[in-house]
């Protein structure tokens, strides 16, 4: 697993955390991280893009996951569905 921390900006039709490329949800799923302070979590592919597993969006406390894939592949897709 690899992490990036920084804000979420868009940039020539795709998203960028720390000037990395972010892959593995749609533009409209991104739209609502635009312009915020986030920590993404993902595997990294030999292009040097990440593939988001997990995003937590920076509060004034701290971090918060607001996305988790295998939270969202357990709800949707897990054994017996």
């Amino acid at each position: 697993m690899t992490a990036v921390e920084g804000k979420v900006v868009f940039d020539k039709g795709r998203y960028l955390v720390a000037d990395t490329p972010i892959v593995g949800m749609s533009l409209q799923d991104m739209r609502k991280y635009e312009e915020r302070q986030v920590k993404i979590q993902g595997v990294e592919r030999e292009s040097g893009e990440i593939e988001v597993y997990k995003i937590s969006v920076k509060t004034d406390t701290g971090y918060q996951t607001t996305y988790d894939w295998d939270i969202v592949d357990q709800t949707y897709y897990g054994p017996g569905l």
